[in-house]
């Protein structure tokens, strides 16, 4: 399975994106699970309390059509553009 790496997951071409980020479509690389990946553009935010904000509220939504949040994580990437 071809994809970039970043951490636990192969990361494929986004599906969807946004005014600060884009969504992709991912693998895991140990149990194969599918996931979404939002990738967040920091520079969007003024300051880290607004990206917490937006975690925590992702955190609280529970409905058959939206996502859950299933892992937060922070990674500096500096290799080829996954747009």
């Amino acid at each position: 399975m071809s994809g970039i790496l970043i951490g636990d997951y192969h990361v494929f071409e986004p599906f969807a994106s946004g005014s600060v980020g884009t969504v992709h479509y991912v693998t895991h690389t140990v149990t194969g699970k599918p996931y979404a990946l939002k990738r967040i553009k920091r520079r969007h935010y003024h300051d880290e309390r607004a990206i917490q904000n937006e975690i925590e509220i992702l955190r609280t939504i529970s409905h058959a059509h939206a996502c859950r949040v299933v892992e937060v994580f922070t990674q500096r990437f500096d290799g080829p553009d996954i747009r």
